[in-house]
């Protein structure tokens, strides 16, 4: 890694962290629903096979572009798009024992990660 690709991949993302809040605060209209981050990670995760493909096998983009746009623009845009990605590949490669296990995995610590912290938050702030 060099500085160089360090700046595209932090560029890509302040540009992609920026359309995600613009995306999450338009379509966003009420608690009931959260509309706003579904939407934003479908459209991260429909991005990322486009990208992907069209930057592997049909065009001549340079790796710093597509590594400012892969890993900088849709990792702040949405990071499920890599999550997605990553199950597909798991899939494809036919290890359907271990994209099990990641889709699993991911959801299930994802979600107790966030209970845990939210009550260690709770716990430490309410003494």
């Amino acid at each position: 890694m060099t500085v160089t690709h360090l700046l595209a991949v932090m560029v890509g993302g302040a540009v992609g962290t920026g359309a995600r809040f613009c995306i999450t605060q338009s379509l966003q209209r009420d608690e009931l629903f959260p509309f706003g981050t579904l939407s934003v990670n479908v459209l991260g995760c429909f991005a990322i096979g486009l990208c992907v493909t069209y930057f592997g096998e049909l065009s001549e983009v340079s790796p710093l572009v597509r590594l400012s746009i892969i890993v900088g623009f849709l990792g702040g845009f949405t990071t499920f798009s890599s999550f997605g990605l990553e199950a597909v590949k798991l899939i494809e490669a036919q290890r359907l024992w271990a994209a099990s296990l990641y889709l699993v995995a991911s959801n299930l610590s994802g979600l107790l990660a966030v209970y845990f912290g939210m009550k260690l938050a709770a716990f430490k702030f309410s003494n």
